[in-house]
């Protein structure tokens, strides 16, 4: 569990990108997460930001903990405001 996070936001050359660090734990991206049921977070953040032209990453290392980066086109015109709307 992460005792600190933060999120930055920044605006540059057409592109959002969203950056979440964390303190926690770092964990096995090759391999699911143990628990009672599916979790599709990470993934279903993937498939949307691509979805839209954008481009998703994600780090974890023992010690450092985990960093998601999500970078998002803006002025997406209709492409992205489609998505946004449910489109």
């Amino acid at each position: 569990m992460a005792r600190r996070a933060t999120v930055a936001l920044a605006a540059r050359e057409g592109t959002l990108t969203v950056t979440v660090d964390d303190d926690g734990l770092e964990f096995d991206l090759t391999r699911p997460p143990a628990g009672t049921g599916p979790r599709f977070g990470l993934q279903t953040m993937r498939e949307r930001a691509e979805a839209i032209g954008g481009r998703f990453a994600i780090e974890s290392r023992e010690g450092a903990g985990t960093r998601v980066v999500v970078q998002l086109p803006l002025g997406g015109g209709d492409r992205l405001s489609a998505r946004a709307a449910g489109g």
